[in-house]
């Protein structure tokens, strides 16, 4: 029993006896209706319990008592302790202290039971509430998987087209977006499989902190990403619970684990380490798998491409492949298409002014409208488009794989009316390049690389020529204005 308790309990016997110092005539107010000694135990036993409440009944019993001695009674009154109706005060008291404790602890059980109750349809309802937003999640996916199917397919179509890069980084790159897209994935990221270390080496990532601690190389045997790649098989984190092997390896950070292929050829491992619960689904790992095979092709392509350059066929400026590596490139180009089909277009683009850009601004400044140009185009081309240098300064060359004559064509005018924008492409605030462009694809007569290149010389030498008639005669136009 608590002290406070035994406190409560004196103090309501203290004011029982105060009320008995208002009348010495009847000590302990015997003859009293109500006997402020016994409503004071049943008060307690009914708030706090009957221990309480026979404390009080003492207290007041005690203090009573001791009142005859400090203050006596009147003459008349009668010895409290010889009074006829004491006897029944006493068990009055003692069993009605008994029975208001009773009714005390019987009605605090009854309000443990319903907070218990109350605290238990609590949990229940926000287990239910946990339910329902999961449901209404996992509803909307559904909605989403149904409904996307043909989003998710267009988009792929038109990410295909910027895989089909000639650099390596750019098209693991366009990888990962289009495996964040795809998903849902907040954070993933690339690994490739280095044959001579043994171990496999971070390439790319999407949602990293730039200063994580996170690993950088990983063992092919003893990690996640090396069954993957050793299995070639989608890992999933429902393997967990059915593979030791896996458990041992986790480290807590995969979601999903996908082999990545250039070609035939494994070449590393695309990790999705965090998702929305929602999407941790089969359809989730369809489209994963969708999109590693997807990028399979391209990513040989740019591999084979780059492993071809030297460092003297790069231009020590903008980086871009000179004309002898355009030449090897378009001459294998033509074959495989001779060999499987399929279209290829050659852009060539001059920038008629661009000796007169140099000596005005510099040639850091002509190097900026080169790549200016190049990244129009590859964003015209959305991605599909290898740059190159031409032969002489200011001429450069555009190879699209999978491009036709029309499309040519529209990729050129889209190129000339950019460069007529009143913001030139290099963004620096100077003199507007000036382009002539010339065109050709594979067609009948045009199947090789050499006639390829000589019908768009002869389409950029037509223009610049236009371009030149065109000149001569407004300055005609204006010195005979001057003349009249």
């Amino acid at each position: 029993m608590r002290a406070r308790y035994l406190i409560e309990a004196f103090a309501l016997a203290a004011v029982a006896f105060a009320v008995d110092l208002t009348d010495r005539g009847d000590p302990g107010l015997l003859d009293a209706a109500v006997n402020p000694y016994l409503l004071a135990a049943l008060a307690i036993a009914a708030w706090r319990g009957w221990l309480p409440g026979y404390a009080a009944l003492a207290a007041g019993a005690a203090l009573a008592y001791a009142g005859l001695a400090i203050v006596p009674a009147a003459p008349a009154a009668s010895d409290p302790l010889a009074h006829p109706r004491l006897p029944a005060l006493a068990v009055t008291a003692a069993m009605g202290v008994l029975v208001f404790g009773l009714i005390h602890f019987a009605w605090h059980r009854w309000v443990r039971r319903l907070q218990r109750e109350a605290a238990e349809l609590g949990r229940e309802r926000e287990v239910a509430e946990r339910q329902r937003t999961g449901l209404l999640a996992a509803a909307s996916e559904l909605e989403r998987q149904v409904s996307g199917q043909r989003d998710s397919l267009a988009y792929l179509h038109s990410r295909w087209r910027e895989l089909s890069s000639a650099n390596v980084a750019e098209t693991l790159r366009v990888v990962l977006d289009t495996v964040s897209e795809l998903t849902g994935a907040e954070r993933c990221s690339l690994w490739q499989f280095d044959a001579g270390a043994g171990d496999l080496v971070v390439r790319a990532t999407a949602g990293w902190n730039a200063d994580e601690p996170a690993e950088r190389r990983l063992p092919v045997n003893g990690s996640i990403e090396g069954w993957a790649l050793r299995n070639d098989r989608l890992f999933s984190a429902k393997h967990l619970t059915r593979y030791d092997t896996l458990r041992r390896a986790d480290r807590g950070a995969v979601v999903y684990a996908a082999p990545l292929r250039a070609g035939a050829r494994a070449w590393g491992v695309i990790d999705v380490e965090r998702l929305p619960f929602e999407r941790f689904n089969a359809h989730t790992e369809h489209l994963l798998l969708l999109a590693a095979a997807v990028a399979a092709a391209p990513l040989e392509q740019a591999i084979a491409y780059e492993s071809d350059l030297e460092p003297a066929d790069l231009s020590a400026y903008t980086g871009y492949p000179l004309f002898a590596h355009l030449d090897r490139v378009l001459r294998a180009e033509v074959a495989a298409r001779a060999a499987g089909g399929g279209t290829l277009s050659v852009i060539l683009i001059q920038i008629v002014n661009y000796h007169r850009l140099v000596s005005d601004a510099g040639a850091e400044h002509g190097d900026r409208v080169i790549e200016a140009v190049f990244r129009a185009a590859r964003e015209i081309a959305a991605g599909a488009a290898r740059c190159f240098h031409y032969k002489h300064d200011g001429q450069l060359a555009v190879v699209c794989p999978g491009l036709d004559f029309d499309g040519a064509t529209l990729l050129a005018l889209d190129l000339l009316s950019r460069a007529a924008e009143p913001s030139p492409p290099d963004g620096a605030g100077r003199a507007l390049p000036e382009l002539a462009v010339g065109y050709s694809s594979l067609a009948r007569g045009v199947d090789d690389a050499d006639a390829l290149l000589r019908m768009a010389e002869n389409l950029l030498a037509m223009q610049h020529r236009e371009r030149s008639a065109g000149n001569v005669a407004r300055t005609r136009a204006a010195g005979s204005g001057v003349a009249g």
